[in-house]
């Protein structure tokens, strides 16, 4: 409904799957009713708002169009995604609103604004770059971790507020090169 009362329309993916896409002109948003196009739809849109954020579902990844440049919104609720929320809305990629009627007026500023849409494009460019290499990394600290004399070893990792443990990774000899030690999550 608030979509409508802002002068967009809406349509929903599985109908265009089955009419096609049916428009008057007007700025469409589409509510996406199915599973595995997402990435694809993130592609092709201007701004996504990525939902389960303005309910306490927790939300859902608002990296993947913040990587594909898109301006992100979401809601208060983003406790499964906290980390990638903050590093959005820090780099200016990200955007917190508190509501429909928020989200619509945000929308309606980042539609109208070319200029800031090609601003948070070279922001999430900036973002992406600067978080490339984990796997490396990961890699690299296994790796200072490897016994050479082939004898057990293993890491704890406590968490950086002294809470306690955060993971314990454990290396068992004989260890393929190929072979990825296990994490194993505490508590």
């Amino acid at each position: 409904r608030l979509v409508h009362e802002k002068g967009f329309q809406s349509v929903r993916k599985t109908d265009i799957t089955r009419n096609g896409m049916v428009t008057d002109g007007s700025p469409c948003v589409i509510l996406l009713d199915t599973l595995g196009e997402l990435s694809r739809l993130y592609a092709a849109a201007e701004v996504a708002f990525v939902g389960g954020s303005l309910i306490p579902r927790g939300g859902h990844n608002v990296l993947e169009p913040g990587f594909q440049g898109k301006p992100v919104l979401f809601g208060p609720h983003m406790d499964n995604f906290r980390d990638a929320a903050a590093l959005l809305t820090e780099s200016g990629v990200g955007f917190q609103v508190s509501g429909p009627q928020e989200m619509v007026e945000k929308i309606d500023l980042l539609l109208q604004s070319p200029e800031l849409r090609a601003s948070v494009r070279r922001k999430a460019q900036q973002v992406l770059e600067r978080n490339q290499g984990a796997a490396r990394r990961i890699v690299d600290l296994v790796t200072t971790l490897l016994p050479e004399d082939g004898e057990a070893q293993g890491a704890s990792v406590y968490d950086g507020n002294g809470a306690g443990l955060a993971f314990r990774m454990a290396l068992d000899p004989p260890l393929a090169p190929d072979a990825l030690p296990v994490l194993e999550t505490i508590g």
